[in-house]
């Protein structure tokens, strides 16, 4: 979402993230914030009337 643009400076794709390994946790992202925390984001679509 656009509103947290500002907290972070870098996100991957799992599948291109440098440091990945082991086995599937269901994370799809991981970011890094300003001052170099790392979170793993599992990202879900749902269909507005749902």
């Amino acid at each position: 979402a656009p509103e947290f643009q500002s907290q972070y400076r870098k996100v991957w794709l799992w599948d291109d993230y440098p440091d990945r390994g082991g086995a599937d946790l269901g994370i799809d992202l991981v970011a890094e914030d300003k001052q170099g925390e790392r979170v793993a984001i599992q990202a879900k679509c749902y269909a507005p009337d749902g």
